[in-house]
């Protein structure tokens, strides 16, 4: 079986009814040419009838003339005889030679030639008999009975060939009648041969077509009701087949892909939602079974945030629709209650589909963490203040041995409890970070806002760390800026700035500036520290504000550091709403800084004084 595509099919279809319509015009033409052909062989019938009937005129008025002018006194070179027979006498010859070149090729030709012959011999007839009549010739009466004979047998061959003409000129008419019906009849009959042939190529052509586009067609419903689909076209191989193969493999692929996500939505650990602008919820995944102990119907078409604490629903519904209005998810947490009435502690994360005009979200259960991170901060909180009341009584023991209040030590004694000392400073300031750090993540730490200026926290913060700079050689400066107004907690932000003061430091070498600045934008005030030290290496310019993480492990061996320094800088910073950074050159210094909201200018008239 010939395997066609669509395009090779119509170009079929096309040709075919091109070489009937060819062969029809083709044949129509020989038609049309053969009537013609006839038509002119007619009027070339009729123009000879009519030329016989002109020569026969010619000879017979000639006769006549003649009979008269031998009759007549008049001299037969006369004005007369020109005008009574002559001018017949010289059309005969051309009439004559008209005939036939008419008759030449034709079955006629011999009779016409007959004829020239006998009028021939008439013409001599005549002349002999006119001169003969004029010299009173004894030949007159002999020659008058031999122009008899040759005018009776012109007249009778005339009329033999006026019949037989007149007859191929009725056989003529009639075959051209027959003719002009016949290409009427081949015409129509063609016409209705190639609508008819037009017809049925259409139908074959597009009853294919149609049926295999209904399958399409009745396939993509299927496909869109999740109805199986009717089995693939049969010995298809057009771009129609291809296109229901292809249209399987998708609707496999489909299947494939919704069966996957299906199952990843109905085994989710993570209770998956949508709900509409009232809270209502439109579907769910089976999870909530698990999470919140209720079936999915029960919830569907209800009011999720109905199964949470009262206090916390509208304020969560209001949380999550703020997603409406963003393009980046809105997360959440509260607590939300079970079936069987207990509490569970809940993160949501929700995004707005405008297609579908739904609320997305995603619950996660955090319970288990939320335990975790309270029982931390409560072993955090009691070994810190378990551990800082002894350490703080053996520092003071050893600083009094260091002083001599217990008598004099040896030397080697003397620097060993030094170093113990110091080892037990390093200690206590632990159990300081990791209470600060706990207070603050837990929202324990009250921070008292207040409006202040720039000054207010870089000059106590350059004063206390004077000590220290002089120690290590290196020069505080404060570049001259517009002392700025804000609020802050002053005394925080005295402890962020003189943290950044001591490492940079600590890291500069001796006889090296570290220069502290403020800027004002307009919207935020930039505190920024910079040193000529060794910098930080690109790779950890955020994780250096990430708890106990340090530029060099040996850091905290040589420095003291507990690496827990920024983490608490970092949030004091982001409490006062402000971001926390760090620009460095690696090897050729840093620049650390932290960002605030500036005051409006009411606040800073109200509040100048603070």
């Amino acid at each position: 079986m010939i395997k066609l595509s669509l395009f090779e099919k119509g170009i079929a279809f096309v040709s075919i009814t091109l070489l009937v319509q060819l062969a029809f015009v083709l044949a129509l033409a020989l038609l049309l040419r053969h009537s013609h052909e006839q038509v002119q062989h007619e009027r070339t019938v009729r123009e000879i009838i009519s030329q016989l009937n002109k020569l026969s005129g010619s000879v017979d008025n000639a006769s006549v003339g003649l009979t008269q002018q031998v009759m007549s006194p008049d001299a037969p070179d006369s004005e007369e005889f020109k005008r009574s027979y002559k001018q017949y006498l010289d059309r005969i010859p051309e009439q004559m030679h008209t005939l036939e070149t008419l008759t030449k090729g034709t079955r006629r030709y011999k009779e016409m030639m007959e004829l020239s012959e006998t009028i021939g011999s008439g013409l001599q007839a005549i002349d002999k008999f006119r001169t003969a009549a004029i010299s009173h010739s004894p030949q007159r009466d002999y020659l008058a009975m031999v122009l008899k004979d040759v005018l009776l047998t012109k007249t009778r061959q005339v009329n033999g060939l006026l019949e037989s003409f007149e007859y191929d000129q009725q056989a003529e008419v009639k075959a051209e009648s027959q003719s002009y019906d016949a290409v009427l009849y081949f015409l129509g009959l063609g016409v209705f041969a190639n609508v008819l042939l037009a017809v049925f190529l259409m139908v074959a052509f597009t009853r294919g077509i149609a049926a295999k586009v209904d399958r399409i067609r009745a396939n993509s419903v299927r496909l869109s009701a999740g109805v199986p689909l009717q089995a693939p076209l049969e010995n298809a191989h057009d771009e129609l087949g291809q296109l229901d193969s292809s249209f399987h493999e998708m609707a496999e692929f489909l299947s494939q892909s919704i069966r996957r996500e299906q199952a990843l939505i109905t085994n989710a650990v993570d209770v998956i939602l949508s709900l509409d602008k009232t809270g209502i919820c439109l579907d769910v995944n089976p999870a909530v079974s698990v999470v919140f102990g209720i079936n999915p119907d029960m919830i569907i078409g209800r009011r999720f945030l109905d199964i949470m604490k009262d206090e916390h629903s509208e304020t969560t519904l209001d949380l999550l629709l703020r997603a409406v209005d963003q393009t980046e998810p809105v997360e959440a947490e509260n607590q939300m209650k079970r079936k069987d009435g207990s509490l569970i502690e809940c993160a949501w994360s929700a995004r707005w589909s405008p297609e579908d005009k739904a609320l997305f979200c995603v619950i996660h259960d955090i319970s288990q963490r939320k335990q975790i991170e309270r029982l931390k901060r409560d072993f955090v909180s009691m070994v810190s203040h378990d551990l800082r009341a002894p350490l703080s009584s053996i520092q003071l023991i050893m600083q009094n041995a260091v002083r001599g209040i217990y008598g004099t030590l040896p030397g080697a004694a003397n620097e060993r409890i030094t170093m113990a000392t110091q080892s037990i400073e390093r200690l206590i300031n632990l159990v300081n970070g990791l209470l600060s750090m706990e207070k603050l993540e837990s929202g324990e730490l009250e921070l008292d806002f207040v409006g202040v200026r720039a000054d207010g926290v870089v000059i106590p913060a350059v004063h206390l760390m004077q000590g220290l700079a002089s120690k290590q050689g290196v020069e505080l400066t404060i570049r001259e800026h517009s002392n700025p107004y804000f609020y802050g907690d002053s005394e925080r932000l005295i402890q962020v700035l003189v943290n950044l003061l001591s490492n940079a430091i600590k890291f500069s070498p001796e006889n090296t500036p570290v220069e502290v600045s403020v800027t004002d934008s307009g919207t935020a005030v930039r505190f920024s520290v910079a040193d000529k030290g060794r910098g930080v290496p690109a790779g950890l310019e955020t994780k250096i504000f990430d708890r106990f993480q340090q530029v060099s492990a040996s850091d905290d061996s040589k420095l003291g550091g507990s690496g827990l320094g920024l983490s608490i800088c970092k949030a004091i910073v982001e409490r006062h709403g402000g971001t926390i950074g760090v620009h460095s050159n690696n090897g050729r210094g840093s620049v650390f800084w932290f960002e605030l909201p500036t005051a409006s200018s009411d606040d800073s008239e109200t509040d100048d004084d603070v």
